[in-house]
This record gives structure tokens, sequence and C-alpha cells, in this order.
């Protein structure tokens, strides 16, 4: 099949990347200054799609402003379909247009369900299904973030003017399974967090790196909040040192540093980031809230220049792709 770049298509995505990022934002503030529920109703707000006086309490307008993005995303997904089935050749990239618009689409009614189903709305006792949904929420933007860098990847000129070279087939399978394991890492790193976020845990262990101001490594007490804080630690050595040996392991390869260049560091300066942001946090003991936003976010961004070198090194190396797919 032959293929040809699309530099309109790919610019596209690049506008939905920076749209997807500006949501992710938004949504992480919301959940930072608790607004979730800064309006009881849902899919409007206080009965309006754009209920008066939003821009003056600070809850609403993070809430609505989200809300609002949300739809924004969702209209630039059907347009990116409907511009995928026209300009695009290749039925596993349009597949993935696809799976974008649906969880998009899942995303909303997760973002609803999070709203109808909360002690205040049900008047329940615990509210534990709410939180529930909220979590799942957050994962799901994960997803709707590498769907679109996914787009991104196919659609980009290298990709599409790249023709792969085999060269160890072994050591290229092996490449491949650590970044698929360093994704599904920090996608579960994610998901602890999001957990201990919408719990309110973020700050019940206040030393880093020991967990007591004696210099404890383990808490002396524990309960389910330490317990998700902790594992959040744990989670994030887990992942530095899983992203070191990614990182080495394409560095020794030149076909990966040759066609990966710049790529290669862009991870490597984000978990620096994340860590001081993770340590400035815990030490102040302060709740800033858009230190902690970041930090959210740049969790999100990890993710996806992970699997986007990940895509990168399945087209490199041609091994558990058909070249038909990779057409």
């Amino acid at each position: 099949m032959d293929i040809k770049y699309n530099r309109t298509l790919n610019h596209y995505s690049i506008v939905m990347l920076i749209a997807t990022s500006f949501l992710l934002y938004a949504g992480g503030f919301t959940t930072t200054i608790d607004a979730g529920m800064a309006f009881l109703d849902w899919p409007l707000s206080n009965g309006s799609i754009n209920p008066e006086g939003f821009l003056v309490e600070r809850d609403q307008t993070a809430e609505h402003g989200h809300r609002l993005l949300g739809m924004i995303l969702g209209l630039l997904s059907i347009t990116l379909v409907g511009f995928l089935m026209k300009a695009e050749k290749r039925l596993w990239v349009r597949r993935i247009g696809y799976a974008l618009l649906i969880v998009v689409v899942l995303q909303g009614v997760l973002g609803g369900l999070r709203v109808k189903l909360d002690t205040l709305n049900i008047q329940s006792q615990s509210n534990w299904i709410a939180q529930t949904f909220a979590v799942l929420h957050a994962c799901g933007a994960q997803v709707v973030l590498c769907l679109v860098a996914s787009v991104f990847v196919a659609t980009s000129r290298r990709w599409v003017e790249f023709v792969p070279v085999l060269s160890d087939g072994n050591r290229s399978r092996n490449i491949i399974k650590i970044g698929i394991i360093l994704t599904a890492c920090i996608f579960f790193q994610i998901l602890v967090g999001a957990i201990m976020r919408h719990l309110n845990a973020g700050l019940v262990i206040s030393s880093f790196p020991y967990s007591t101001p004696n210099g404890d490594w383990l808490p002396l007490a524990w309960t389910f909040h330490i317990f998700i804080n902790f594992s959040h630690r744990i989670g994030a050595i887990i992942v530095c040192l899983t992203l070191i040996f990614f990182i080495i392991r394409l560095f020794k390869s030149k076909e990966h540093l040759r066609y990966l260049s710049m790529w290669l560091y862009i991870p490597i300066v984000l978990i620096c980031i994340q860590v001081y942001l993770g340590a400035r946090i815990t030490l102040r003991m302060l709740s800033e809230e858009h230190i902690v936003t970041t930090h959210a976010l740049i969790g999100a961004f990890m993710l996806c220049s992970c699997w986007i070198l990940t895509m990168f090194c399945f087209r490199i190396n041609n091994v558990t792709l058909s070249s038909k797919v990779l057409e």
C-alpha cells in the first residue's frame, strides 16, 4: 500500500494533543481544588449550558471549564474520524480514531456518573461509588492521550517515510517488551496516584525520601491511606529503574538511537521534573494547587512519551507487526 505523508492530518493530531493536554490539566486542577461537585447536575451545569456567574466562583469556573474542554475534544474527535475516513488508507489507523471517539464518549459518561452518583445526590453514607468512577475517569484520560498520540505517531513523516531495517531480531523483541512493560508500569502508577488523590492521601507521609522524620524507610503505622501513598512511592522507584533500563537499551542500539534521536531525552527530562515536584509537595506539606496539578500532568506526559517511543520501536524493528500493518 502506497502511503504518503499527510501534513494536514498530522498537524491536526498535534492540535488534538494540545487540546487533550489542556483538558487533562483542567481535570487535574478540578480534582486538586476539590471542585468536582461544583454543579450537582449533569450534563448541564445548574440547568444551563453556560450557567450564570460561573466565572465568579473558582470551583464553578474549574468544573465548567473542564466540561467545556471535554465537549471541545469530543467535537475534535468526531472531526478526526471524518478526516481519517476520507484521507487515511490504513485500516488500523482509522480504527484508532474510532477507538478514540468511543473512549472520549465513555469519558463523558464516567464523568457524569461520578457526579450523579455522588453522596450529595444519592444521600449515601459512603462515597466510594462516585470515587470509583472518578478514578476510572482519571485513568480514561490517559487512554485518550495515548490514542491521540498514536494518531500523531502513525501520521508523522518519521513513521510514514521510514523503511524498517531489522538487524537483531532477539534484541529488537526485547526492547519492545521492555517498552510495553514500562508503559504498563507508568499506567499502574497513575492509577495508584489517582486513588491517592481522590482519597486526599497525598500528604499522609510527611517525609522524603524517608517515610518518617526519624529516617525510617517504612511507615511506623499502616492505614489504607498510608498504604496507597507508600505504594505510589514504590511505584515511582519501579518506573525510574524500568525507564533507565529501557533508555540504556535504546542507546545501545545504533538503529534506535539514530531513528529516535531527541525523543529519547523527553522521558528522562520528564522523570527528573516529576521526582522534583513530588519531593517538593511532600517536603513543604502544602497542597500547592498548580504544582500538584502539574505533577499529575507530567505523569500523563511520561506515559505518553514512553508509549510513543514504544510505537516507534515497533516501526523500526518490524518484528511483531506484519509489513501490512506497518504500511
